[in-house]
Parts: structure tokens; C-alpha cells; sequence
């Protein structure tokens, strides 16, 4: 892999592990679960950590998407064919989300009853794949924008800059934009300053602009700042939010530039492989293992340790039974 890869990598693996830790973590406070009783043991270390890691994991996610957007599509998005270019993404984003809803988080929601088989729930609930839909619906808008704006502005730069401004207003007003109070389509307003900005960061080579000491030490700040207005403050207000999680975001992101070197390490190697079937899979599993076992009355780590391990391999072990059976398009690939 190419030196310039190993940032993007080690993001992916980092942003990967954010989410699989916040969903271990999620029980603590998740109210109208199964497992969601007075037996569970109140663990405030936890609850901080989960609470820090939902201020920001999923803006890092959507950042490192529209970094790679931009690697992969910016330089030739004026020859790009727009109806391709859907179709690609449907198979990498929907296709996955729509195996994974009906096969795997139906199946167990109505296991361990959080609903039934024929309800509204079965058929738009999809839990943590709404950051596929969300994506998908980003880029899409994203590239058709493109093809517009160069016919019209030319300078794909000046166009990219529209654009972002066009999603940060989007996002700032997206508690007043009408959802029909589905969160999914508050995530595409909220969400998409964040695939903006990871466009501009790589357009712009903002990482590679900044010597050493100042980029280590804007990351460390970003992130504590982050960290105390997320964890100890705990405000709504959507500016606030929206703040917090570029802060933290950018900083991670960062953090990766910095770190690159470690996705050669055998465990960053296999987690990137696995990104996305680790992503898909390992919700559906904590659900089951806390919706049918015994679990959750354990001692808050020993729960942790045991749902980031089984989501980890179970996801793994689904892939390459898919592989093996050639239906690995399921996932994406």
C-alpha cells in the first residue's frame, strides 16, 4: 500500500473501533431494550466514554468518507458517468443495508422483542445502517453536484467550497428541516458538513500544510477541548454539537496522519479487510447477547470486552462464509 493509503487506512480502523466500543457501551443508557433493567450496573467511567465517543464517531466516519470521495471521484468527476456512478453505490452502500436489515436485525430485534415480524418497525427501522443510507444519498447529491457545477463554475476547488458551505447551512438548520421525524434523514442534514469538510481537508492538503509541532499539538487540543464540552458540559445546542464533533473529528482524523505507520500492524491489516462486515454485523449480535443471556449482570468491562471480541470475530466469521459461498456482494464487496 502506498504511504498516502496509510492515513486513510488507519482512520478507517480507528473510526471502525469507535463505533464498535460506543455500541458495546450503549446499553448503559438505551431505555426500552429487554437487558434495559434495574440489574444493570451503573458504571460512570463508561457512560463518559460512550457519551465522548457518540459526540464524534460517526462525523469521523462521514469525514473519512468525503476525504476518500475526494481521492477517488474529485479529479475526474466532469467524465464520470452519473448513472455508473449511482449504480456503484447502490451495490457498495444499499444492497448491504438491505441484506443486513431483513436477514440479520429483523430476525434478532423480533428474538429478543423489541418488535414484531409484520409492524411498522420490521419495515423502517434499520438501527445503525442508517449511515449507509445517509452516505449514499450524500454522495450521490455530492456527484451530481459536480457534474453541475462544472459546466457552470469550472474550478472544481471554488465548486467544492460552494458545496460545503451549501451542506454546513443544511446542517446548522437541520433540527428546523422538515424529517417526518425519521432519523435517518436528519443524519443526511446534520452529516453532510462533516463529508464536506473531509473533501476540503484532502483538496486542500490541510494535514500536509502543518509542520510537525503545530499539527500534534492542534490535535491534542482539539481533542481534550472535545472531550471536556462533550463529556463534562453535555449541551444540545446544535452550533455546540456541531463544534464538538468537528473538534474531535478533525483531531482523530489527525491523530491517523500522525500514527500512519500502525496500519501495517497485522491487526490494523485484517480490521480494514473486515471494515465493513464488522461495521454491518456486530449490532445485531450485542442485541442478541444482551437481549437473551445473562450478560449484562456482569462487571461493566467483563461486558465490553466480551460484545467488542464476539461482534469483532462473529462479523469476520460472516464474510468469509459469504466469500466462500460467492455472495460476498452482499456486503459490499
Amino acid at each position: 500500500m502506498k504511504s498516502k493509503d496509510l492515513s486513510v487506512l488507519t482512520a478507517r480502523v480507528m473510526a471502525t473501533m469507535f463505533v464498535l466500543i460506543g455500541h458495546c457501551l450503549l446499553f448503559y443508557k438505551m431505555g426500552g431494550h429487554s437487558w434495559d433493567d434495574a440489574s444493570l450496573i451503573v458504571c460512570k467511567t463508561a457512560d463518559i466514554l460512550k457519551n465522548y465517543i457518540y459526540s464524534f464517531h460517526m462525523a469521523l466516519f462521514m469525514m473519512i468518507s468525503g476525504y476518500v470521495f475526494a481521492i477517488a471521484y474529485l479529479p475526474k468527476a466532469d467524465n464520470i458517468d452519473i448513472r455508473q456512478f449511482i449504480y456503484n453505490r447502490f451495490k457498495r452502500l444499499i444492497i448491504p443495508l438491505i441484506f443486513v436489515k431483513l436477514c440479520f436485525w429483523n430476525t434478532i430485534n423480533v428474538l429478543i422483542g423489541n418488535y414484531k415480524w409484520i409492524s411498522s418497525a420490521s419495515f423502517f427501522e434499520v438501527g445503525h445502517l442508517w449511515y449507509l443510507a445517509d452516505l449514499f444519498v450524500i454522495s450521490v447529491f455530492s456527484m451530481c453536484f459536480f457534474k453541475v457545477a462544472c459546466a457552470y463554475v469550472g474550478e472544481k476547488s471554488r465548486s467544492l467550497f460552494i458545496l460545503t458551505i451549501i451542506f454546513a447551512v443544511i446542517s446548522l438548520l437541520s433540527d428546523l428541516l422538515p424529517s417526518g421525524g425519521k432519523s435517518m434523514i436528519e443524519g443526511v442534514y446534520y452529516y453532510s458538513v462533516f463529508f464536506g469538510l473531509g473533501m476540503l481537508l484532502k483538496e486542500y492538503k490541510i494535514f500536509d500544510k502543518l509542520n510537525s509541532f503545530i499539527f500534534l499539538s492542534s490535535i491534542i487540543f482539539g481533542i481534550l477541548i472535545s472531550y471536556l464540552t462533550a463529556v463534562l458540559l453535555l449541551q444540545e445546542n446544535i452550533i455546540f454539537k456541531s463544534v464538538t464533533a468537528i473538534f474531535s473529528a478533525v483531531g482523530w482524523f489527525g491523530m491517523c496522519f500522525a500514527i500512519k505507520s500502525i496500519a501495517l500492524t497485522k491487526f490494523f491489516v485484517l480490521t480494514e479487510k473486515y471494515s465493513m462486515s464488522i461495521y454491518l454485523f456486530h449490532v445485531p449480535l450485542i442485541y442478541f447477547l444482551l437481549g437473551k443471556t445473562q450478560l449484562q449482570s456482569h462487571y461493566p468491562l467483563t461486558v465490553m470486552i466480551v460484545l467488542f471480541f464476539a461482534g469483532y470475530i462473529f462479523s469476520i466469521m460472516i464474510e468469509i462464509i459469504l466469500k466462500l459461498l460467492k455472495l460476498d456482494f452482499l456486503v459490499g464487496k
